[in-house]
């Protein structure tokens, strides 16, 4: 008698099946979440340092004496500039932070999720508030 085919075990069998679809299913919609938010939020971070670059960074050192482009800081887009950026990002009730920071002879500029957590426990907290970052050397 086939094991797999035993009227006993079919139900438990079909259980486990589509238990472990679920499962499969979950896990990538849970890296679908995370590619797109993390494509989000490189969109962002270039939309911001495009703005920055437009802002502050070209009027800086259209001066006259030029002025050092580390003057710029803080977030460069409004709400609904970045919503139409990354709309995505605001999906659930996040929202994103945008953030411009001097370090050395770059301006980078930062792109954040921080309530953004995978829905799999199998996952950890590795991939738990993802940020992606662009520079602007000066």
């Amino acid at each position: 008698m086939d094991v797999i085919r035993s009227p006993s075990l079919t139900p438990k069998l079909s259980a486990w099946c589509s238990d472990e679809k679920a499962r499969s299913a979950g896990h990538r919609i849970d890296l679908g979440r995370y590619a797109i938010t993390m494509q989000s939020l490189r969109t962002l971070a270039s939309a911001g340092a495009r703005a920055v670059m437009i802002s502050c960074y070209t009027p800086a050192l259209l001066q006259s004496p030029p002025q050092s482009p580390s003057i710029c800081g803080g977030d460069p887009m409004s709400t609904t500039a970045k919503q139409t950026a990354a709309p995505f990002l605001y999906r659930g009730g996040l929202t994103p932070t945008l953030s411009v920071a001097s370090s050395g002879s770059n301006l980078t500029v930062t792109a954040s999720q921080a309530g953004f957590t995978m829905l799999m426990p199998i996952w950890g907290t590795a991939l738990n508030a993802p940020s992606a970052s662009t520079q602007i050397p000066f």
